[in-house]
């Protein structure tokens, strides 16, 4: 991600509030629609919404403190 790219992530993720991104979260939804495919265990899987908001604030600081420092972000998907 550019630079410009990292900023606008990083102030989306500043405004945005967990607890509206949370409402929006179903496991099971995303799980039959196969958009979020569990590892072979389930265990593995967050479903614990005080790991995800744990998850989120690091995410937010990661990408805030990158936009801060003009940084570009590689992001690889596995």
């Amino acid at each position: 991600m550019s630079p410009e790219d990292v900023t606008r992530a990083g102030g989306f993720l500043a405004a945005m509030t967990f607890d509206v991104l949370a409402w929006h979260y179903d496991l099971a939804s995303m799980y039959r629609a196969e958009i979020y495919l569990l590892p072979e265990s389930d265990a593995e899987v967050p479903t614990d919404l005080d790991t995800l908001r744990h998850d989120y604030e690091e995410l937010t600081r990661f990408f805030v403190g990158a936009a801060t420092a003009g940084d570009a972000v590689a992001l690889m998907l596995a």
